[in-house]
């Protein structure tokens, strides 16, 4: 289920909560993902207010000081604008800058699942009880770069007693001039705290899905594939776990491309 809050969106699952949140400068700021949890009427206990800028990072702008994009959890990541982080995804314009600026427009909630037109996708919807009239499942939100007339279209899906949330990602030039991808991701998840175990499931021919376990401390960790194809020997699925965490307790995070092809899931 969907629900839709003054400025912010949860999306529950039968026993998890996503929530996200659209900030004064116009941001999509990442709340909360793990255990379900009630929100009563704002989002007011989940994140930080902030009313100077730590260490030597960068002012997004005059307008908003005290706001620096760096140790913000965002649900989209761009080059430029104080943002250091790997991008979520890469954009080059006419003139050679790859600053992007995408900010909130609108969003749109309903219950359909249309099919994407070229690729593989989740499909159908939950059970009876999650299709009744009034009971939503798909949230749209639409950020748009002022400077390029580009849009980006976010796509949440819940599969409510599944305990499953999809995501696409969908980039949109409305404007007359052309512009490079450099990346596009489908995704984008910041986590709150350290110590993370990284799963990943490699092999090869007639020995696949071989369970690889790395801590996850500082730099970058890559699980890939440029076979064209998901392939045995890099699965385009992970898990992010807490140490200690078994089948039976813990807490854990799966991720799978539904479509994979090349692929990258990076952890940084």
């Amino acid at each position: 289920m969907v629900i839709n809050g003054d400025r912010y969106f949860i999306l529950n699952t039968k026993d998890t909560t996503y929530a996200i949140r659209v900030m004064p400068s116009g941001h999509l700021e990442h709340m909360y993902y793990g255990k379900r949890i009630r929100v009563a009427h704002s989002l007011d206990g989940l994140y930080e207010r902030r009313e100077f800028i730590a260490g030597n990072n960068n002012s997004y702008s005059p307008e908003y000081q005290s706001l620096t994009l760096n140790n913000v959890c965002l649900e989209a990541s761009f080059e430029g604008k104080g943002d250091n982080r790997e991008a979520f995804a890469l954009i080059e314009y006419p003139d050679g800058s790859r600053t992007s600026d995408f900010l909130y427009e609108t969003a749109e909630i309903d219950n359909e699942k249309p099919e994407l037109l070229t690729l593989a996708c989740s499909y159908g919807k939950a059970d009876a009880k999650s299709t009744l009239e009034g009971v939503n499942n798909h949230l749209q939100i639409v950020l748009h770069d002022e400077k390029s007339s580009l849009r980006l279209y976010l796509d949440y899906y819940v599969f409510e007693d599944e305990n499953v949330i999809t995501r696409t990602s969908r980039l949109v030039n409305y404007g007359d001039k052309p512009v490079v991808i450099k990346k596009l991701m489908s995704a984008q998840v910041d986590m709150q705290g350290s110590g993370y175990i990284m799963s990943t499931f490699n092999g090869t021919w007639a020995r696949e899905m071989m369970r690889r376990d790395t801590p996850l401390v500082a730099g970058k960790h890559i699980n890939s594939s440029f076979t064209g194809t998901s392939s045995s020997d890099a699965n385009p699925f992970f898990m992010i776990s807490t140490p200690h965490t078994t089948e039976d307790a813990g807490a854990v995070y799966g991720f799978n491309l539904i479509y994979s092809g090349n692929h990258a899931e990076c952890y940084r």
